[in-house]
């Protein structure tokens, strides 16, 4: 992170996030003082990284109200209960029904997102990785309820990183579509997710992007169509990832930019190579540890 800080011109400290696979960037460039603009992977990011790192002033005051309005709502339906239950006790299940019914409710779009946000971080430390062994394709029998202190931690938790500073702008679109919509900035940011981002989070994407409409009840891990659609718009590798890049590549070059940051990962050591030269073919290119960076600023015209 401290590194792709120091991309950053210090005159211009806008970052476009191309495709953001977490919040977790975004909040920590947001205390740096850098203005963003990220488009979220998935519906659940989006609301992650509106909740908490583009809200600024808007969350709730008592968490433990909040879990008590949780527990006594009776508007709400069983979709969770009735297809996630490989994931998370029947208890839990209703609790996360109820929760969702709760989140679409409130009226205010930032109130809305931070508990969707709060929703997610529940999920996540309810063990869903200790439920299911990627390896071994096998899921871990023992499940425990969620406590109303561990919710209330949570939900404290969140509530800590809602902090002011410069804005942050969240999309959810295609890349393609999220493109046109970008003006200037000292950095255009791309961050490859790896499709194992998708298997290991499935639950929690799916259920935010199809609540209500129905999948599965299956006793091994995959995931839905429409999920598996997203993935190849999304998550590329090999050649189609390369390819998929380089088409980007004339459409991103005529932007406003300053630097063209490109996240590489241990999974692309093969293209390592290509990527810098075809980098190269339009500018300045140089690695910084896991960064790629082509300098517009300096491309001879």
């Amino acid at each position: 992170m401290n590194i792709l800080f120091d991309i950053i011109p210090r005159h211009n400290l806008t970052l476009i996030d191309l495709c953001a696979t977490s919040y977790a960037m975004a909040f920590r460039l947001k205390a740096k003082n850098v203005k963003l603009f990220v488009n979220a992977i998935s519906t659940s990011i989006y609301h992650q990284v509106k909740g908490i790192v583009a809200n600024s002033k808007f969350t709730i005051r008592d968490a433990s109200f909040l879990y008590n309005q949780i527990i006594q709502r009776k508007d709400y339906n069983h979709y969770i209960a009735d297809h996630y239950d490989i994931y998370w006790t029947g208890y839990d299940c209703l609790f996360l029904d109820k929760f969702y019914a709760l989140h679409k409710s409130v009226s205010n779009d930032f109130i809305r997102s931070f508990l969707a946000a709060v929703m997610v971080e529940v999920m996540i430390k309810q063990s869903i990785f200790g439920k299911f062994n990627i390896s071994t394709e096998s899921y871990i029998t023992e499940k425990e309820n969620l406590s109303k202190d561990k919710f209330l931690s949570i939900t404290d938790d969140c509530k800590s990183k809602i902090k002011s500073g410069p804005e942050v702008t969240v999309f959810y679109k295609d890349i393609r579509d999220f493109i046109p919509i970008i003006n200037t900035a000292g950095v255009v940011y791309y961050e490859v997710p790896i499709r194992n981002v998708f298997y290991d989070y499935h639950p929690i994407f799916d259920i935010f992007e199809n609540y209500g409409k129905g999948h599965f009840k299956d006793n091994k891990l995959h995931i839905s169509q429409e999920m598996e659609q997203q993935a190849d718009r999304c998550a590329y590798r090999g050649d189609r990832f390369i390819k998929y890049w380089a088409s980007l590549l004339p459409s991103l070059l005529k932007i406003d930019f300053e630097r063209l940051v490109f996240k590489t990962n241990h999974k692309m050591d093969i293209e390592k190579d290509w990527l810098r030269d075809k980098l190269s073919s339009y500018g300045p290119t140089n690695f910084k540890d896991d960064y790629m960076v082509l300098r517009k600023t300096l491309i001879t015209k």
